[in-house]
């Protein structure tokens, strides 16, 4: 999954939130849960994820937007 803040990918594939679940805040590692999950107006699965440790929250989609390489 794409992080949806950045807007822009890099990979050929994306990484899921679940593989490593590092904070992106605290850097801690298997911080993340997951606390919600939902769908984007295009019809991509969306989940939420909250670090257990700072309690930063980042958002997920199941894909790349249209246009990242």
């Amino acid at each position: 999954m794409a992080s949806l803040d950045d807007g822009h990918g890099i990979l050929a594939e994306p990484l899921d939130a679940g593989s490593f679940r590092q904070c992106l805040e605290c850097g801690r590692w298997f911080a993340l849960e997951r606390i919600a999950t939902a769908t984007t107006d295009d019809g991509r699965k969306l989940e939420t994820y909250r670090c257990k440790r700072c309690g930063a929250e980042f958002r997920f989609v199941d894909r790349h937007p249209d246009g990242a390489i």
